[in-house]
C-alpha cells in the first residue's frame, strides 16, 4: 500500500457506519496517475454511485457500479475518436474496503484543429501564462497537461475558472460544428 492516509482515518465506528468516504490524498496531474477514492461499505451494494464535484460543487464525472456480471464492449468506429475507447471505469461495491481511481479527466475530451492555438489564446486572454507543458494525443484523446501562473503572480483560481469555462465553451462549439 503507497498511501497509508486511509488508514489514519479509520476509526473504531468505522465499521458500524452503512458508508464511509475517506478524504482523498492531494493530486497533482503532472505526477499522479489519478486520484484514489476509497470508502467502507458495512454490506455489498447492488448499486453505488461516485460522483466528483468541481470546486464550485458542479458534477464533472460520474460512475456508477457495481461491474457488470459480462464484460462490456469496446465501441467499434470508422477510426474516428470515438474508436477503440476503453469502457467507463465502475465504482466497486463490495463488503468492506473499496477503491476507486478517478484519471482526472473530465468526460468527453477530444482533440480538434486548432486546440492548442485555442488552449494559448485563451490562457493569454485570461492573464494565464505557461510555465510548463506536456502535449500528447492518444488514440484522437487529448492528453495535454499544462501548468499555468497567473501574469501577476497572484492566485491563478479565479482566472483558471474563467478560462475552464470559456475553453469548454469553444469545446462545445467545435462538438455542434463537426455533428
Amino acid at each position: 500500500m503507497n498511501d497509508i492516509s486511509v488508514l489514519r482515518q479509520v476509526t473504531s465506528t468505522t465499521s458500524n457506519a452503512p458508508a464511509v468516504l475517506f478524504r482523498p490524498a492531494g493530486a497533482i496531474r503532472s505526477v499522479s496517475r489519478g486520484v484514489s477514492i476509497d470508502y467502507f461499505l458495512k454490506t455489498a451494494a447492488n448499486a453505488v454511485t461516485l460522483e466528483i464535484l468541481d470546486s464550485g460543487g458542479s458534477v464533472i464525472r460520474r460512475f456508477t457500479g457495481p461491474a457488470p456480471e459480462k464484460p462490456e464492449s469496446t465501441p467499434q468506429g470508422d477510426g474516428g475518436d470515438d474508436s477503440a475507447r476503453p469502457p467507463t471505469p465502475r465504482a466497486p461495491g463490495k463488503q468492506g474496503m473499496n477503491r476507486f481511481t478517478w484519471d482526472m479527466r473530465y468526460a468527453g475530451a477530444r482533440d480538434f484543429p486548432g486546440l492548442l492555438h485555442t488552449v494559448a489564446r485563451l490562457l493569454h486572454q485570461h492573464g494565464l501564462e505557461v510555465s510548463r507543458c506536456e502535449i500528447r494525443t492518444e488514440e484522437g484523446v487529448a492528453r495535454d497537461r499544462f501548468f499555468v501562473a497567473s501574469f501577476t503572480g497572484a492566485p491563478a483560481e479565479p482566472q483558471l475558472r474563467a478560462f475552464q469555462g470559456a475553453l469548454l465553451g469553444v469545446i462545445a462549439a467545435v462538438g455542434r460544428s463537426a455533428s
